[in-house]
């Protein structure tokens, strides 16, 4: 199928098709609330009023790694994938591509050997990383097939289904549907639960600072 989903102010969802009768979209930055459209090879068809909310508490921010700049979270559970499905969505543009970076993440690279999840920017590959440590201290990785560049904005989402698979997507901006997933298999059904705080911008023990 060809077409697309639109939010009222023009902006250009990515989205994904599940069946004849149903699409998922994410919420793209820019999007306000009002009628989405959906366009088809039949046609178009516009939704009702359609509200977007942003969360009390919500932050966000450029950051200057020469200035070591980040933002910090406490541990919470619902920053753990526990026993049930785990996913984080977000969008990234990198200044720079010649260091290893760590957009969001619960690690430590001092031990990482138990209760820690990163994305990361890994600059040998040119590509974004999802990496699990499971309970019993086996880690996983699975990395993007879309290689990232400098100056572009990205979409990616990363997922966790304890017992079955990690998985990542990055897609770049203006393109309209999810590039595939990769997927590396899990064994354990209960995955962990971290004590590290959530770091965005850099790794829990102060490196890699995201540019």
């Amino acid at each position: 199928a060809t077409g697309g989903v639109k939010f009222f102010n023009n902006v250009t969802a990515i989205y994904t098709i599940n069946s004849d009768t149903q699409i998922t979209a994410t919420v793209p930055s820019g999007a306000a609330t009002g009628a989405i459209s959906v366009t088809g090879p039949g046609g178009s068809t516009t939704s009702s009023t359609f509200t977007i909310s942003v969360p009390s508490g919500i932050q966000s921010a450029t950051f200057i790694p020469a200035n070591l700049e980040f933002l910090n979270a406490a541990d919470h559970a619902d920053f753990e994938p526990l026993t049930s499905y785990f996913f984080l969505t977000g969008w990234l543009k990198l200044n720079s591509v010649t260091t290893t970076q760590y957009p969001i993440s619960k690690w430590s690279t001092a031990a990482p050997t138990t209760s820690s999840w990163r994305v990361f920017f890994d600059h040998l590959a040119s590509n974004l990383a999802f990496e699990v440590n499971q309970s019993n201290g086996t880690q996983k990785q699975v990395q993007s097939l879309t290689g990232l560049v400098a100056g572009t904005w990205y979409f990616f989402r990363a997922s966790i289904t304890p017992g079955a698979a990690i998985q990542i997507s990055v897609t770049p901006a203006g393109q309209a549907t999810l590039n595939a997933f990769t997927s590396v298999g899990l064994t354990q059904a209960s995955m962990f639960d971290s004590a590290l705080s959530l770091n965005v911008g850099r790794a829990s023990d102060g490196i890699g600072y995201f540019d």
